[in-house]
Protein backbone atom coordinates (compact mmCIF):
# COMPACT_ATOMS: atom_id res chain seq x y z
CA UNK A 1 0.00 0.00 0.00
CA UNK A 2 2.80 2.43 1.12
CA UNK A 3 4.76 1.68 -2.61
CA UNK A 4 1.69 2.01 -4.71
CA UNK A 5 1.45 5.49 -2.22
CA UNK A 6 4.44 6.14 -3.25
CA UNK A 7 4.19 5.85 -7.02
CA UNK A 8 1.48 7.73 -7.35
CA UNK A 9 3.18 10.86 -5.40
CA UNK A 10 6.05 10.75 -7.87
CA UNK A 11 3.80 10.10 -10.57
CA UNK A 12 2.11 13.41 -9.52
CA UNK A 13 5.52 15.31 -9.34
CA UNK A 14 6.74 14.51 -12.56
CA UNK A 15 3.36 15.08 -14.66
CA UNK A 16 3.20 18.54 -12.24
CA UNK A 17 7.04 19.41 -13.34
CA UNK A 18 5.91 18.39 -17.14
CA UNK A 19 3.09 20.78 -17.38
CA UNK A 20 4.82 23.55 -15.26
CA UNK A 21 5.89 25.63 -17.94
CA UNK A 22 3.18 24.55 -20.21
CA UNK A 23 0.75 27.56 -19.01
CA UNK A 24 -0.85 30.34 -20.74
CA UNK A 25 0.96 32.81 -19.71
CA UNK A 26 -2.45 35.45 -19.70
CA UNK A 27 -4.97 32.75 -17.59
CA UNK A 28 -2.75 30.10 -16.60
CA UNK A 29 -4.70 27.50 -18.49
CA UNK A 30 -2.65 24.15 -18.81
CA UNK A 31 -1.31 23.57 -22.74
CA UNK A 32 -0.13 20.32 -24.37
CA UNK A 33 3.42 19.57 -24.14
CA UNK A 34 3.51 18.92 -27.68
CA UNK A 35 1.56 19.07 -31.10
CA UNK A 36 1.39 21.36 -34.11
CA UNK A 37 -1.26 23.69 -32.79
CA UNK A 38 0.70 24.43 -29.67
CA UNK A 39 4.20 25.13 -31.69
CA UNK A 40 2.47 26.81 -34.49
CA UNK A 41 0.93 29.57 -32.11
CA UNK A 42 3.89 29.82 -29.86
CA UNK A 43 5.43 30.97 -33.23
CA UNK A 44 2.94 33.12 -34.32
CA UNK A 45 3.40 34.78 -30.78
CA UNK A 46 7.01 35.40 -31.28
CA UNK A 47 6.54 36.44 -34.66
CA UNK A 48 3.87 38.96 -33.96
CA UNK A 49 5.91 40.92 -31.31
CA UNK A 50 9.33 40.85 -33.06
CA UNK A 51 7.44 42.10 -36.17
CA UNK A 52 6.30 45.35 -34.03
CA UNK A 53 8.49 45.92 -31.67
CA UNK A 54 11.85 44.03 -32.32
CA UNK A 55 11.90 41.58 -29.98
CA UNK A 56 9.52 39.66 -27.53
CA UNK A 57 8.28 40.93 -24.00
CA UNK A 58 6.65 39.46 -21.69
CA UNK A 59 3.21 39.90 -21.66
CA UNK A 60 0.77 41.36 -18.72
CA UNK A 61 0.56 38.39 -15.58
CA UNK A 62 3.22 35.67 -17.10
CA UNK A 63 3.86 33.30 -15.19
CA UNK A 64 7.40 32.46 -16.27
CA UNK A 65 10.51 35.06 -15.03
CA UNK A 66 12.92 35.93 -17.80
CA UNK A 67 11.73 33.73 -20.20
CA UNK A 68 12.56 34.38 -23.58
CA UNK A 69 8.98 33.88 -25.09
CA UNK A 70 5.42 32.22 -23.75
CA UNK A 71 3.06 30.25 -24.20
CA UNK A 72 -0.52 31.78 -24.99
CA UNK A 73 -4.00 29.87 -25.25
CA UNK A 74 -6.09 30.62 -28.62
CA UNK A 75 -8.87 32.53 -26.69
CA UNK A 76 -6.38 34.66 -24.67
CA UNK A 77 -4.15 34.92 -27.84
CA UNK A 78 -7.30 36.81 -29.67
CA UNK A 79 -7.82 38.85 -26.77
CA UNK A 80 -4.76 40.04 -25.49
CA UNK A 81 -2.03 39.79 -28.51
CA UNK A 82 -3.77 39.47 -31.82
CA UNK A 83 -6.40 42.07 -31.58
CA UNK A 84 -5.22 43.58 -28.55
CA UNK A 85 -8.52 44.72 -27.06
CA UNK A 86 -7.31 46.21 -24.04
CA UNK A 87 -7.65 49.17 -22.26
CA UNK A 88 -4.78 51.84 -22.50
CA UNK A 89 -4.79 52.76 -18.81
CA UNK A 90 -6.17 49.18 -16.56
CA UNK A 91 -5.32 46.87 -19.52
CA UNK A 92 -8.67 45.32 -18.34
CA UNK A 93 -10.11 43.46 -21.66
CA UNK A 94 -12.39 45.33 -23.77
CA UNK A 95 -15.41 43.51 -25.41
CA UNK A 96 -15.53 44.57 -29.41
CA UNK A 97 -17.18 47.72 -30.37
CA UNK A 98 -16.90 48.21 -26.38
CA UNK A 99 -15.33 51.59 -24.40
CA UNK A 100 -14.32 54.84 -25.58
CA UNK A 101 -11.73 56.44 -27.83
CA UNK A 102 -9.85 59.92 -26.27
CA UNK A 103 -7.52 61.71 -28.31
CA UNK A 104 -4.24 60.97 -26.52
CA UNK A 105 -3.99 64.48 -24.51
CA UNK A 106 -7.19 63.81 -22.62
CA UNK A 107 -5.78 60.55 -21.48
CA UNK A 108 -1.50 60.78 -21.10
CA UNK A 109 -1.55 64.33 -19.15
CA UNK A 110 -3.62 63.15 -16.48
CA UNK A 111 -2.18 61.42 -13.16
CA UNK A 112 -4.88 58.79 -13.21
CA UNK A 113 -3.64 57.14 -15.98
CA UNK A 114 0.37 57.00 -15.15
CA UNK A 115 -0.84 55.71 -12.07
CA UNK A 116 -2.96 52.69 -13.40
CA UNK A 117 -0.10 52.28 -16.08
CA UNK A 118 3.07 51.34 -13.45
CA UNK A 119 0.82 49.76 -10.93
CA UNK A 120 -0.07 47.15 -13.85
CA UNK A 121 2.57 44.65 -15.75
CA UNK A 122 3.45 46.96 -18.86
CA UNK A 123 2.58 46.14 -22.10
CA UNK A 124 4.76 46.19 -25.28
CA UNK A 125 7.59 48.76 -25.10
CA UNK A 126 10.89 48.69 -26.41
CA UNK A 127 13.00 45.88 -25.71
CA UNK A 128 15.63 48.15 -23.69
CA UNK A 129 13.26 49.39 -21.32
CA UNK A 130 11.92 46.58 -19.77
CA UNK A 131 13.88 42.72 -19.33
CA UNK A 132 13.43 40.50 -16.57
CA UNK A 133 10.60 42.43 -14.89
CA UNK A 134 12.52 45.26 -13.69
CA UNK A 135 12.54 48.91 -15.76
CA UNK A 136 15.84 50.12 -16.95
CA UNK A 137 14.52 52.76 -19.03
CA UNK A 138 12.14 55.47 -17.83
CA UNK A 139 13.17 57.71 -20.14
CA UNK A 140 12.23 55.64 -23.37
CA UNK A 141 9.34 54.50 -21.70
CA UNK A 142 7.74 58.13 -21.29
CA UNK A 143 8.60 59.21 -24.75
CA UNK A 144 7.20 55.77 -26.28
CA UNK A 145 3.99 56.35 -24.52
CA UNK A 146 3.11 59.89 -25.30
CA UNK A 147 4.30 59.71 -28.85
CA UNK A 148 2.95 56.05 -29.92
CA UNK A 149 -0.50 56.80 -30.51
CA UNK A 150 -2.40 59.77 -31.73
CA UNK A 151 -5.49 58.10 -29.28
CA UNK A 152 -6.20 55.74 -26.88
CA UNK A 153 -8.92 52.96 -26.01
CA UNK A 154 -10.57 53.19 -23.11
CA UNK A 155 -12.96 50.87 -20.56
CA UNK A 156 -15.88 52.47 -18.56
CA UNK A 157 -14.19 53.05 -15.10
CA UNK A 158 -11.15 54.38 -16.26
CA UNK A 159 -13.03 56.82 -19.14
CA UNK A 160 -15.31 57.94 -15.23
CA UNK A 161 -12.08 58.10 -13.41
CA UNK A 162 -9.94 60.22 -16.20
CA UNK A 163 -12.26 63.11 -16.05
CA UNK A 164 -11.91 63.85 -19.16
CA UNK A 165 -15.79 64.00 -20.59
CA UNK A 166 -15.11 64.09 -24.65
CA UNK A 167 -18.61 63.89 -26.49
CA UNK A 168 -17.68 61.64 -29.06
CA UNK A 169 -15.86 59.30 -27.16
CA UNK A 170 -18.27 56.62 -27.84
CA UNK A 171 -19.26 57.44 -31.18
CA UNK A 172 -16.06 57.43 -31.93
CA UNK A 173 -15.19 53.97 -29.98
CA UNK A 174 -17.47 52.15 -32.14
CA UNK A 175 -16.01 53.96 -35.30
CA UNK A 176 -12.73 52.97 -34.42
CA UNK A 177 -13.58 49.21 -34.18
CA UNK A 178 -15.16 49.68 -37.23
CA UNK A 179 -12.83 50.70 -39.03
CA UNK A 180 -9.76 48.22 -37.77
CA UNK A 181 -8.65 50.17 -34.64
CA UNK A 182 -8.06 53.23 -36.68
CA UNK A 183 -8.31 56.58 -35.26
CA UNK A 184 -8.42 59.25 -38.35
CA UNK A 185 -11.93 60.07 -37.42
CA UNK A 186 -11.20 61.02 -33.65
CA UNK A 187 -11.27 65.05 -33.18
CA UNK A 188 -7.76 66.50 -31.58
CA UNK A 189 -6.31 62.91 -32.25
CA UNK A 190 -2.70 63.31 -32.27
CA UNK A 191 0.99 62.40 -30.51
CA UNK A 192 1.26 64.63 -26.98
CA UNK A 193 4.29 66.98 -27.38
CA UNK A 194 7.27 65.05 -24.77
CA UNK A 195 6.72 67.96 -22.13
CA UNK A 196 3.10 68.21 -21.65
CA UNK A 197 3.02 65.20 -19.44
CA UNK A 198 5.94 64.97 -17.65
CA UNK A 199 4.75 65.62 -14.59
CA UNK A 200 2.26 63.14 -14.52
CA UNK A 201 4.32 60.41 -15.67
CA UNK A 202 6.96 61.18 -12.69
CA UNK A 203 4.40 61.87 -10.22
CA UNK A 204 2.29 57.96 -11.36
CA UNK A 205 5.74 56.57 -11.23
CA UNK A 206 6.94 57.95 -7.70
CA UNK A 207 3.57 56.95 -6.18
CA UNK A 208 3.30 53.50 -7.08
CA UNK A 209 7.32 52.94 -6.80
CA UNK A 210 8.33 55.23 -4.19
CA UNK A 211 11.31 55.93 -5.82
CA UNK A 212 12.52 59.24 -7.62
CA UNK A 213 12.80 59.44 -11.51
CA UNK A 214 14.86 62.28 -12.10
CA UNK A 215 16.59 61.46 -15.06
CA UNK A 216 13.10 60.92 -16.97
CA UNK A 217 12.04 64.43 -15.85
CA UNK A 218 15.50 65.86 -17.23
CA UNK A 219 15.30 64.18 -20.12
CA UNK A 220 11.78 64.77 -20.63
CA UNK A 221 11.62 68.66 -19.64
CA UNK A 222 14.65 69.17 -22.31
CA UNK A 223 14.62 70.59 -25.51
CA UNK A 224 16.32 68.72 -28.86
CA UNK A 225 18.99 71.64 -28.72
CA UNK A 226 19.49 70.72 -25.14
CA UNK A 227 20.78 67.09 -25.24
CA UNK A 228 22.80 66.65 -22.19
CA UNK A 229 26.44 64.86 -22.13
CA UNK A 230 25.12 61.05 -22.13
CA UNK A 231 28.33 60.24 -19.62
CA UNK A 232 27.89 63.59 -17.19
CA UNK A 233 23.83 62.68 -16.93
CA UNK A 234 24.87 59.37 -15.75
CA UNK A 235 27.25 60.72 -13.33
CA UNK A 236 24.76 63.59 -11.67
CA UNK A 237 21.20 62.32 -11.99
CA UNK A 238 21.96 59.22 -9.36
CA UNK A 239 23.41 61.74 -7.22
CA UNK A 240 20.41 63.94 -7.41
CA UNK A 241 17.82 61.04 -7.02
CA UNK A 242 20.28 60.10 -4.02
CA UNK A 243 19.01 63.29 -1.96
CA UNK A 244 15.84 62.11 -1.54
CA UNK A 245 17.30 58.97 0.50
CA UNK A 246 18.50 61.38 2.95
CA UNK A 247 16.52 62.78 5.50
CA UNK A 248 16.63 67.21 5.95
CA UNK A 249 18.34 67.34 9.01
CA UNK A 250 21.08 64.75 7.66
CA UNK A 251 21.74 65.77 3.69
CA UNK A 252 24.24 68.45 4.45
CA UNK A 253 26.37 65.66 5.65
CA UNK A 254 25.96 62.84 3.04
CA UNK A 255 28.05 61.98 0.23
CA UNK A 256 25.73 62.92 -2.77
CA UNK A 257 25.10 66.54 -1.66
CA UNK A 258 29.00 67.05 -1.50
CA UNK A 259 29.99 65.21 -4.54
CA UNK A 260 27.23 67.28 -6.26
CA UNK A 261 28.52 70.34 -4.84
CA UNK A 262 32.26 69.58 -5.49
CA UNK A 263 31.05 69.50 -9.76
CA UNK A 264 30.34 72.95 -9.35
CA UNK A 265 29.27 74.95 -12.50
CA UNK A 266 28.67 71.50 -14.18
CA UNK A 267 25.36 70.56 -12.24
CA UNK A 268 23.62 73.74 -12.61
CA UNK A 269 21.94 72.61 -16.03
CA UNK A 270 20.34 69.78 -13.69
CA UNK A 271 19.62 71.77 -11.17
CA UNK A 272 17.61 74.25 -12.51
CA UNK A 273 15.59 71.19 -14.53
CA UNK A 274 14.32 69.85 -10.91
CA UNK A 275 13.27 72.96 -8.87
CA UNK A 276 9.54 72.08 -9.37
CA UNK A 277 10.48 68.05 -9.16
CA UNK A 278 7.22 66.72 -7.71
CA UNK A 279 9.18 65.31 -4.78
CA UNK A 280 9.63 68.70 -2.80
CA UNK A 281 12.68 66.55 -0.74
CA UNK A 282 14.65 66.85 -4.37
CA UNK A 283 13.76 70.00 -5.50
CA UNK A 284 14.27 71.89 -1.97
CA UNK A 285 18.11 69.94 -1.88
CA UNK A 286 18.20 71.19 -5.12
CA UNK A 287 17.71 75.19 -4.65
CA UNK A 288 19.53 74.75 -1.97
CA UNK A 289 22.57 73.53 -4.03
CA UNK A 290 21.69 76.30 -6.73
CA UNK A 291 22.47 79.08 -4.35
CA UNK A 292 25.96 77.87 -2.83
CA UNK A 293 27.20 76.65 -6.36
CA UNK A 294 24.78 78.66 -9.11
CA UNK A 295 26.36 82.09 -8.93
CA UNK A 296 24.77 85.32 -10.03
CA UNK A 297 23.70 83.00 -13.38
CA UNK A 298 21.15 81.21 -10.83
CA UNK A 299 19.12 84.69 -9.35
CA UNK A 300 16.35 84.47 -12.08
CA UNK A 301 15.95 80.63 -11.68
CA UNK A 302 15.97 81.73 -7.64
CA UNK A 303 13.61 84.06 -7.88
CA UNK A 304 11.04 82.41 -10.04
CA UNK A 305 10.84 79.38 -7.11
CA UNK A 306 10.24 82.37 -4.85
CA UNK A 307 7.46 84.08 -6.77
CA UNK A 308 6.14 80.31 -7.89
CA UNK A 309 6.49 77.85 -5.54
CA UNK A 310 3.84 77.12 -2.31
CA UNK A 311 6.10 74.58 -0.84
CA UNK A 312 7.72 76.95 2.28
CA UNK A 313 10.73 74.51 2.56
CA UNK A 314 11.75 75.18 -1.00
CA UNK A 315 10.75 78.79 -1.19
CA UNK A 316 13.25 79.46 2.00
CA UNK A 317 16.19 77.20 -0.05
CA UNK A 318 15.09 79.52 -2.64
CA UNK A 319 15.57 82.72 -0.35
CA UNK A 320 18.82 81.86 1.22
CA UNK A 321 19.98 81.20 -1.79
CA UNK A 322 19.29 84.16 -3.15
CA UNK A 323 20.88 86.33 0.16
CA UNK A 324 23.98 84.36 0.06
CA UNK A 325 24.43 84.98 -3.92
CA UNK A 326 24.01 88.91 -3.36
CA UNK A 327 26.46 88.91 -0.37
CA UNK A 328 28.64 91.45 -1.33
CA UNK A 329 31.36 91.23 1.87
CA UNK A 330 30.63 90.85 5.94
CA UNK A 331 30.42 94.38 6.38
CA UNK A 332 28.56 95.94 4.27
CA UNK A 333 24.76 95.11 3.59
CA UNK A 334 22.97 98.78 1.89
CA UNK A 335 19.35 98.90 2.08
CA UNK A 336 17.37 97.64 -1.54
CA UNK A 337 14.80 100.42 -1.60
CA UNK A 338 13.47 99.27 -4.82
CA UNK A 339 12.65 95.98 -3.17
CA UNK A 340 12.35 96.42 0.43
CA UNK A 341 10.23 93.22 0.88
CA UNK A 342 11.86 90.50 -0.83
CA UNK A 343 15.70 91.61 0.52
CA UNK A 344 14.85 91.88 4.62
CA UNK A 345 12.69 87.91 3.65
CA UNK A 346 16.22 86.83 1.97
CA UNK A 347 18.35 88.29 5.03
CA UNK A 348 15.58 86.90 7.55
CA UNK A 349 15.15 83.62 6.11
CA UNK A 350 19.09 82.82 5.90
CA UNK A 351 20.20 84.34 9.29
CA UNK A 352 17.43 83.23 11.53
CA UNK A 353 15.31 80.18 9.61
CA UNK A 354 18.68 78.75 7.76
CA UNK A 355 20.91 79.74 10.79
CA UNK A 356 23.28 81.04 8.22
CA UNK A 357 26.54 83.22 9.31
CA UNK A 358 26.68 85.80 6.15
CA UNK A 359 26.96 88.73 7.79
CA UNK A 360 28.70 90.03 11.01
CA UNK A 361 26.48 90.38 13.94
CA UNK A 362 27.11 94.15 13.88
CA UNK A 363 26.63 94.35 10.50
CA UNK A 364 22.91 92.89 10.71
CA UNK A 365 22.11 95.08 13.81
CA UNK A 366 23.15 98.30 11.86
CA UNK A 367 21.12 97.42 8.60
CA UNK A 368 18.38 96.65 10.88
CA UNK A 369 18.02 100.06 12.69
CA UNK A 370 18.35 101.81 9.23
CA UNK A 371 15.74 99.93 7.70
CA UNK A 372 13.45 100.71 10.80
CA UNK A 373 14.26 104.40 10.72
CA UNK A 374 13.00 104.50 6.54
CA UNK A 375 10.12 102.25 7.43
CA UNK A 376 7.69 104.94 6.84
CA UNK A 377 8.64 106.32 3.79
CA UNK A 378 9.32 102.86 1.77
CA UNK A 379 6.91 102.34 -0.93
CA UNK A 380 5.38 98.29 0.56
CA UNK A 381 2.21 97.02 -1.38
CA UNK A 382 -0.02 96.23 1.54
CA UNK A 383 0.09 96.65 5.15
CA UNK A 384 0.19 93.20 5.52
CA UNK A 385 3.42 93.00 3.76
CA UNK A 386 4.62 96.00 6.19
CA UNK A 387 4.05 94.21 8.98
CA UNK A 388 5.65 91.41 8.30
CA UNK A 389 8.65 93.29 7.30
CA UNK A 390 8.45 94.47 10.89
CA UNK A 391 8.19 91.34 12.63
CA UNK A 392 11.61 90.54 10.52
CA UNK A 393 13.08 93.34 11.36
CA UNK A 394 12.55 92.45 15.54
CA UNK A 395 14.48 89.25 14.86
CA UNK A 396 17.24 90.68 13.01
CA UNK A 397 17.80 93.28 15.54
CA UNK A 398 18.00 90.98 18.22
CA UNK A 399 20.61 88.47 16.66
CA UNK A 400 22.43 91.54 15.80
CA UNK A 401 22.95 92.95 19.58
CA UNK A 402 22.91 88.71 20.85
CA UNK A 403 24.68 86.40 18.21
CA UNK A 404 24.16 83.48 20.70
CA UNK A 405 20.88 83.67 20.59
CA UNK A 406 19.39 80.10 19.88
CA UNK A 407 15.94 81.24 17.93
CA UNK A 408 13.67 80.57 20.92
CA UNK A 409 11.48 82.49 22.17
CA UNK A 410 11.46 81.24 25.63
CA UNK A 411 15.05 82.59 26.04
CA UNK A 412 14.91 85.91 24.34
CA UNK A 413 16.10 88.83 26.77
CA UNK A 414 14.77 92.65 26.90
CA UNK A 415 15.04 94.66 24.09
CA UNK A 416 13.56 98.07 23.41
CA UNK A 417 14.27 98.02 19.60
CA UNK A 418 12.93 95.00 18.88
CA UNK A 419 9.70 95.70 20.79
CA UNK A 420 9.30 98.80 19.13
CA UNK A 421 9.42 96.52 15.89
CA UNK A 422 6.79 94.02 17.05
CA UNK A 423 4.72 96.69 18.27
CA UNK A 424 4.49 98.19 14.51
CA UNK A 425 4.11 95.04 13.18
CA UNK A 426 0.62 94.50 15.31
CA UNK A 427 -0.21 97.74 14.18
CA UNK A 428 -0.32 97.08 11.11
CA UNK A 429 -1.84 94.25 10.97
CA UNK A 430 -3.81 93.57 13.79
CA UNK A 431 -6.04 90.59 13.10
CA UNK A 432 -3.45 88.93 10.93
CA UNK A 433 -2.66 85.44 11.48
CA UNK A 434 0.05 85.51 13.28
CA UNK A 435 -1.30 88.03 15.96
CA UNK A 436 -0.78 85.09 18.81
CA UNK A 437 2.75 84.74 17.78
CA UNK A 438 3.55 88.24 17.49
CA UNK A 439 2.12 88.98 20.95
CA UNK A 440 4.72 86.47 22.80
CA UNK A 441 7.48 87.70 21.12
CA UNK A 442 6.05 91.11 22.07
CA UNK A 443 5.94 89.79 25.79
CA UNK A 444 9.43 88.61 25.28
CA UNK A 445 11.09 92.25 24.11
CA UNK A 446 9.30 94.14 26.46
CA UNK A 447 9.58 91.76 29.47
CA UNK A 448 12.17 93.17 32.36
CA UNK A 449 14.51 91.54 34.48
CA UNK A 450 12.84 92.74 37.68
CA UNK A 451 9.09 91.61 36.25
CA UNK A 452 7.59 88.37 36.30
CA UNK A 453 7.68 85.80 33.17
Amino acid sequence: MTNTKGFFNSLAGKLAAKFKKSRCAFCSKILPEEGLSNRLFKENLVRKMKDSLGEPQRPPHAIQEGAPQWLVCTSCFDKFVNTQQICGACRRPVPPTEGYVLPAKKVVTKNYFWRMYFSNPLPYVPATTYQGGAITNFDAIYRYVVGQQASWLICETCYKTLGSPFDSARADAKKWWGAGRKSDHVKEAGPVPVEDAVEPATKGFYLVYRKPSVGLWINASSKPNEALPQEEFNEICPLIEDLATKSLGTVLGSDPYFSLRRLGKRVVPYLTKVIDYPNYEIAEKAVKLLGEVGGKEAIPVLQKVVEDCNIWEVRKAALTGLAQIKKIDDETLPLDTECPYQQISEVWTAVIQGRKQLYTPNTIYEYGTRTMERMPKLMIESEKMRSRMWAMLAELIYIGLNASWDRDIRTIKHCPQAGKCMEEALRCDPQGENVEMWNQFLKAYTITCGDSP
